[in-house]
């Protein structure tokens, strides 16, 4: 390796050590843009101390290391598998991305189930703000225009009485105060 290679592996290997073992960049390939994407990256993560020089200097020692370690020895660097252990690793694939997809599944069913409850809940207690300034303003009906596939084809703006059903269902159902938060003084524990 020359001269300024050596420089720059060990300017690599103080500065990325201290967030990661040099293990992951030396064993990952990629394409000249993906390093610098990683390289950029790494750079701007809180205390890194990376300087735009070091930077630099950096990427072009994983520029070097993949043009002239690993794209010219792949079989070297990349041993190949056996079909047993292509076999175990397709398997083993196969059953995460399974659980994956199950988990997404299950994921996707309680977030709709709670979206059903919220909207339930505020259908039931907008139902009641409804009936009570109906009966209060002595209406035979109310609409709702917004719906799909609504019967009103035209209703005037003088007539619209949102705003106060809005206004009646803030005051019967107060949105309840986000509890304060509660700092703890560095060094002291928490009761």
């Amino acid at each position: 390796m020359p001269a300024a290679m050596q420089a720059n592996y060990k300017l690599f290997a103080s500065k990325c050590s201290k967030c990661h073992t040099i293990a992951r960049p030396i064993n990952t390939m990629m394409k000249r843009d993906e390093w610098e994407r990683y390289v950029k990256r790494m750079m701007h993560k809180p205390n890194s101390g990376i300087s735009d020089n070091q930077g630099k200097q950096i990427f072009e020692f994983l520029i070097f290391d993949q043009t002239e370690r690993k794209d010219k020895n792949p079989k070297t660097f990349f041993p190949a598998l056996s079909d047993e252990e292509k076999a175990r690793l397709t398997a083993q694939g196969n059953r995460l991305a399974q659980k994956l997809d199950r988990r997404r599944r299950e994921y996707q069913e309680d977030l709709n189930a709670a979206q059903g409850e919220i909207l339930s809940s505020l259908e039931t207690k907008m139902r009641g703000v409804v009936q009570r300034y109906a009966q209060e303003n002595n209406y035979a009906t109310i609409l709702d225009s917004s719906a799909q596939n609504s019967p009103v084809l035209y209703a005037s703006k003088n007539i619209d009485v949102t705003q106060d059903l809005v206004r009646l269902y803030d005051q019967a159902h107060p949105a309840k105060a986000p509890a304060p938060a509660t700092t703890t003084p560095p060094g002291a524990k928490p009761q």
